[in-house]
């Protein structure tokens, strides 16, 4: 078995600008946020969960048929928020605007060619977003809200193109997770 997930990747530009918004944000976490490293992060289109190592084949099937129409078109990571909300933060995240058109066409694609190959759809709705944090516990920290709402009104990445979707296989470890590409599918339309 295999914990897998597919996504869309960022540019190196955009996670250095993300880890210095990590880095401005680290000082009003304290010890109640687990920072996602800059590496992994992503835009996930379909957590998978634990899959068979055969099935890889059909996820990958899955995803050409679900992107087979689609070009590439350009992403800029806007503002940051929580959810579920800023007064009750469980997940920090920086947001998207550009072409989110085209990204939840993708996912929404490739979600339901999934489903007709056995696959569960997901029950909440997609919202295209990068997690950069996970509150730990249920404490409201209003320095760290203060400075995410700040932050949503003035950070912005340049634009940048998403080109392919690729399958990850998820390894977690003590230290974190790690996630290695299995397949990248890359846009023809």
């Amino acid at each position: 078995m295999i914990r897998a997930f597919i996504a869309v990747d960022i540019p190196e530009s955009v996670r250095r600008d993300l880890k210095e918004l990590i880095d401005g944000l680290r000082p009003y976490g304290g010890s109640s946020v687990r920072w996602v490293p800059p590496e992994n992060i992503h835009v996930t289109l379909k957590f998978l969960g634990n899959i068979e190592e055969n099935q890889v084949g059909i996820v990958e099937s899955a995803i050409r048929e679900g992107v087979k129409s689609q070009g590439p078109f350009v992403l800029e990571v806007c503002g940051t928020g929580a959810f579920p909300s800023i007064k009750r933060m469980r997940v920090l995240w920086a947001g998207l605007q550009g072409d989110i058109l085209s990204l939840a066409r993708v996912q929404s694609s490739i979600e339901g060619v999934l489903e007709k190959q056995g696959f569960e759809r997901e029950k909440r709705e997609f919202k295209p977003h990068l997690t950069i944090g996970r509150i730990k516990g249920s404490s409201f920290d209003r320095r760290l809200a203060k400075k995410l709402v700040e932050y949503g009104t003035s950070f912005r990445s340049g634009p940048f193109e998403i080109e392919k979707v690729t399958l990850y296989r998820s390894i977690l470890k003590p230290s974190g997770a790690k996630y290695e590409p299995l397949v990248s599918v890359f846009f023809t339309g």
